[in-house]
């Protein structure tokens, strides 16, 4: 994995080429983190070694990649996210938040959730269903899903990715089906 010391300090993101094929994977221009963030890309990218049963912990604003896999095996890596509870969880209504532990209290831990019905909520269906897509909207993601071969019109097969970070990659200069959809939920 690999860091760009001190980007985070400005508070800003860049602008995102994005993505990767067609997934949702970012893509970021080196340029970019220079102009907008002042970085020496030359000098501030730092390698930070990760061995097996490690972790990296890293805030939302650090900018961050994998290098390639050189091994011949699969890399399994883990992403998980948290936020202060309470906050707006950028769900829009769609699914509420899961309060972990009580605030200030170091010793709880809820142990109780029930995983397979909040798992269960298809977050892009229940937008849909929420209205948070005009059809003029959906017409717009299905367009770009079709055009990369990866449209299927089962919405239990649509494997289209939209959440809420995609929000804060600034101007994305290139899109595919996942951003589309990410920017039609605003609109």
């Amino acid at each position: 994995m690999q860091v760009v010391d001190a980007a985070h300090s400005s508070g800003q993101t860049v602008n995102h080429a994005c993505c990767v094929g067609g997934t949702w994977y970012v893509e970021a221009i080196p340029e970019e983190f220079e102009a907008t963030l002042g970085c020496d890309m030359a000098k501030d990218v730092i390698t930070c070694e990760v061995p097996l049963g490690s972790v990296l912990f890293l805030n939302n604003l650090i900018p961050h990649r994998s290098l390639p896999n050189l091994s011949d095996g699969i890399r399994w890596s883990l992403d998980l996210r948290w936020q202060r509870g309470g906050e707006p969880n950028g769900f829009s209504g769609i699914k509420e938040s899961v309060l972990m532990k009580r605030p200030g209290d170091m010793g709880s831990y809820r142990a109780d959730v029930d995983w397979g019905d909040w798992a269960s909520t298809p977050l892009l269906e229940a937008a849909k269903e929420n209205r948070s897509l005009s059809e003029e909207q959906r017409a717009s993601v299905e367009a770009v899903g079709r055009a990369e071969g990866r449209f299927d019109s089962d919405p239990a097969l649509d494997t289209t990715i939209v959440g809420p970070w995609m929000h804060r990659w600034g101007k994305v200069l290139h899109h595919n089906r996942h951003t589309e959809a990410a920017e039609a939920a605003m609109r």
